[in-house]
C-alpha cells in the first residue's frame, strides 16, 4: 500500500509541476522572451534529473519530480508557441506538425532507452544522468537557432526609426 501511495504522490507531483510550469513558463516567456525560457526550462529539467539520482529526503525528491514536470510538459508547450513565432504563416501548420511528431519519437524512444539502461544495471545516478542529456542536448539546439531574417531586418528598422525619433526630438 505504502509503495502504491508513494507512487501517486510522485505522479501527483510531476503533474502539479506541469500545470505551474505551463503556466508560469508562460508569464516567464512574456517578460523575458521564449527562447531564453524555453532554454532556462530545459537546464532546469537536466539537473532536476540529475538530482533525482542522489539519496535524498522525500520532500526533495518531490520538489524534483515536480522541477521536472514543470521543465518537461510547460516546455514542450512552450515549444510550439517558439515553432509558431518562428516559421512564417504559409508554412507555419506543417512546421507545428513536424515539431509534434518530433517529439513523439522521443515519447517511443525515451522508455526503450530507460529499459535499456536498467537492463544495464547501472547505478541510479547514471541512469538519471543518461535521461538527463537529451534536455542538455535540446537546450544547446535552441541555443543555435538564429533569429529568421524578417526578425532581424524589423529590428533594424525599428533601431533607425528610433534613431530618427530620438534626432528630431533633440532638434526641436
Amino acid at each position: 500500500m505504502f509503495m502504491q501511495q508513494s507512487r501517486l504522490m510522485f505522479l501527483l507531483a510531476l503533474n502539479i509541476g506541469a500545470v505551474i510550469g505551463t503556466a508560469g513558463g508562460g508569464m516567464l516567456a512574456d517578460k523575458f522572451g521564449l527562447k531564453s525560457v524555453i532554454i532556462s526550462m530545459l537546464v532546469v529539467g537536466a539537473l532536476a534529473l540529475v538530482g533525482l539520482g542522489f539519496n535524498s529526503p522525500q520532500i526533495v525528491l518531490y520538489f524534483l519530480v515536480s522541477l521536472a514536470g514543470a521543465a518537461s510538459v510547460g516546455c514542450s508547450i512552450l515549444l510550439y508557441s517558439y515553432v509558431a513565432q518562428y516559421y512564417p504563416l504559409a508554412v507555419r501548420s506543417t512546421a507545428i506538425g513536424t515539431a509534434s511528431g518530433v517529439g513523439r519519437i522521443g515519447a517511443i524512444v525515451g522508455p526503450i532507452m530507460i529499459g535499456f539502461l536498467l537492463g544495464m544495471e547501472l547505478p541510479h545516478k547514471l541512469n538519471f544522468l543518461a535521461v538527463a542529456v537529451p534536455a542538455i542536448i535540446g537546450a544547446i539546439a535552441i541555443a543555435l537557432i538564429r533569429k529568421p531574417k524578417e526578425e532581424i531586418e524589423a529590428e533594424k528598422q525599428l533601431s533607425k526609426d528610433k534613431k530618427n525619433l530620438d534626432l528630431e526630438g533633440s532638434l526641436s
